[in-house]
């Protein structure tokens, strides 16, 4: 049979109560399987990845959406990287006899159910320029009509990205740098058009990472881009001090 995983990247809140409330839901979906859940104070984030059939995943994919949209308010979002809305991003990726076409139907459907059940707009991802204006620069217009939902902002909810890739990794590089040499190095990783980075400063001591996106596993590694990043870091005499993934 097929299978098929989603993965939740809600930013806008990561209090514990939230984390209960949104594994509750998916784990209560039949046949979704809960897989991974980490939420990072930090950066206000909580990403949550589950597994089940093509029906299933959806139905559990929406349950969680109606959670967020009844706790997390983006008005009163501290997150530092950027988000769009209430529920950031939702990306279906497939893992047993799938094609990509169907996973990219699968997809189109959530963004589709998702529109529709809590009157919000959804874009795919990787539509410009929604990404680089963050909720801040939406909430008043929309630069861009979206392809799901109303042309109208939400203010609690913002907007959400929902997309399909055949394969998906997230991780984030530790730096001993400034954003500025951080985001030179960003600018030669983002040369590949497999992979996404940027430079993001996490707190008030000033702790910086490089989040990185790869959005094609066969053809770039974790490996790869470590030993791109190092390079690029020795020229400006910047400490490379580990990763962590989200």
């Amino acid at each position: 049979s097929s299978g098929i995983n989603a993965e939740y990247g809600i930013i806008s809140d990561s209090r514990q109560d939230l984390v209960e409330s949104i594994t509750e839901a998916i784990c209560h979906t039949d046949s979704c399987i809960l897989v991974h859940v980490h939420a990072d104070k930090g950066a206000d984030r909580l990403v949550v990845s589950f597994v089940g059939s093509p029906t299933t995943v959806i139905e559990g994919a929406l349950n969680a959406a109606v959670i967020v949209n009844r706790t997390v308010d983006m008005r009163y979002n501290k997150g530092v990287l950027n988000p769009v809305g209430a529920l950031h991003g939702v990306l279906f990726t497939p893992f047993s006899n799938m094609a990509e076409s169907e996973c990219e139907e699968i997809a189109n459907s959530f963004s589709s159910n998702l529109a529709d059940l809590l009157e919000v707009p959804i874009y795919h991802f990787n539509t410009p320029p929604i990404e680089e204006l963050g909720y801040q620069g939406i909430v008043g217009t929309l630069p861009v009509d979206p392809p799901y939902g109303p042309s109208e902002v939400n203010p609690t909810w913002g907007t959400s990205f929902v997309g399909h890739l055949k394969g998906f990794l997230m991780f984030n590089v530790n730096v001993v740098g400034t954003k500025e040499q951080a985001g030179r190095i960003c600018k030669t990783l983002n040369n590949r058009t497999d992979l996404r980075s940027r430079a993001v400063v996490l707190d008030e001591s000033g702790s910086v990472i490089i989040a990185c996106e790869i959005l094609d596993p066969t053809s770039c590694t974790m490996f790869a881009v470590m030993e791109a990043v190092k390079e690029k870091a020795a020229q400006q005499n910047v400490a490379v001090i580990g990763f962590s993934q989200p």
